[in-house]
Parts: C-alpha cells; structure tokens; sequence
C-alpha cells in the first residue's frame, strides 16, 4: 500500500477499465484486466481519459488527476505510435485476529510472569515482509488481539520468543519450572480477506522433583566369611 508497484506484488485480474477518448471523437472502451493485471487498447493520438471502476472493498494507492463519482481516472496523452503505460494500485485490508492459550503442569494452572510484558502479557510478532508489516503485539493469556490493515495477499509469519531457563514459580514443586516452544498452526499463512485467525498456545511446565532420598540394607550369604561379598556370594 505504499503507492509504487514493488517486486512480487501481483496484477490484478478481471478489473474493469475504461478508455475513454472523447477529446479524440473516439467511442469509450471498456476492457477488463487479464490473469496477469493488464488491459491494453490500440488508440488515436490525442488526449484520452483511462479510468478504473473501483470494487467495494478495496483502497486506491495510486496518485490520480481526479475523481469522477467513483471512478478514479488518468489525463493520457499518446502521440503516434508511442506506448504508454499506467499503472493503477489498489490493496484490500483484512484483519488477523491473534488468540492466546495458556496451558500449564504447575498446581492450580498457574505460570510466571517473568519476562512477559506488562500484566502478564505474550508478546506476539506479526511479520508480513512484502507488506512492510512487521507488529509486536501484547496478548493477555486467554484473551484475543485484533491487528487490523493487514493488506490481502500478504504472506505473514507468526512468531513468539519465551523466557529460556530455569524459571521460578512458587506453584512448582521444586519451585522452578520452563516454558514449552509456543505452538502456532497455521503460520506463515497468506492473508485472506476478512477476518484470519491464528490460535498461539504455550505450556508451562513445571521440574520434574527430584526422586526421595532412600536407605538400602541388602542380606547377603558371605561363603568364604571374609566380610566382602564376592560375586558369586548370594543374596539372601
């Protein structure tokens, strides 16, 4: 949505455009994008109008020499058999709706909060390259963040980073516990229109306690009365 068409952003098909050349005495053309976004027409010198019919939906990125209702158009002058070029740029936001799960094996389902943000919050990472889209987002565990003018198209990664480590938490047993790497099905994923909606679970979990101390007392037959047991000096 920056206004200039960049590498990898992909033409539109089946958009309508009209030509329209009434400073020429030529008749209007209306001509509709092929699967790579182009329409082309073979006109007369002169001054021609090229105007496209806007779609519910979707915002104009492109300059334009004017609006007329809801058409957005372009002033063109062709001069011979000179080739021109417009380009027109439009994207569609959608919204990524990001939910948080919080799991944990501490007693009463508790976690730490060390190093998350404030109130506890996940921080989330939406990365959308081509998008110039790159959003930290705080989620409260159990709660759901909208982000919203996600452009249509855009291909977005999903990522977490947790405190690593021996972290304490009084609910575990030997008060110590880590976190699990998060679980993001469905990242990366292109971006849909409407609402997407991506699921971002963590475990808590916590040490394993260590196993009890313990006294062994083992009665063995000592053969040879030498006071050391020997291999083949059974237990009895």
């Amino acid at each position: 949505a920056n206004g200039q068409r960049d590498p990898g952003e992909p033409g539109i098909p089946g958009w309508t455009f009209e030509f329209d050349g009434a400073y020429s005495n030529s008749i209007n053309i209306y001509v509709n994008t092929d699967a790579n976004g182009n329409a082309c027409i073979n006109p007369s010198g002169g001054i021609h109008l090229v105007m496209e019919h806007n779609k519910p939906g979707w915002i104009n990125t492109e300059p334009s020499s004017g609006n007329v209702s809801n058409l957005i158009h372009h002033y063109i002058y062709w001069d011979g058999d000179e080739d021109r070029e417009v380009l027109f740029g439009n994207w569609r936001p959608a919204t990524l709706s990001l939910k948080k799960i919080v799991t944990s094996t501490a007693q009463g389902g508790g976690y730490p909060t060390t190093g998350l943000a404030t109130g506890g919050a996940f921080p989330v990472k939406l990365n959308c390259p081509l998008a110039a889209k790159n959003t930290l987002a705080n989620v409260p565990a159990g709660q759901t963040v909208s982000l919203n003018n996600i452009p249509v198209g855009a291909v977005c990664t999903v990522s977490e980073i947790l405190p690593q480590g021996n972290i304490h938490h009084a609910a575990c047993p030997p008060g110590s516990g880590y976190w699990d790497p998060p679980l993001i099905p469905g990242s990366p994923l292109t971006v849909a229109a409407g609402t997407n909606n991506i699921t971002v679970t963590n475990r808590f979990v916590c040490n394993a306690p260590p196993p009890p101390a313990k006294v062994c007392v083992t009665k063995y037959n000592d053969l040879n009365g030498d006071g050391v047991r020997q291999s083949t000096e059974p237990g009895r």
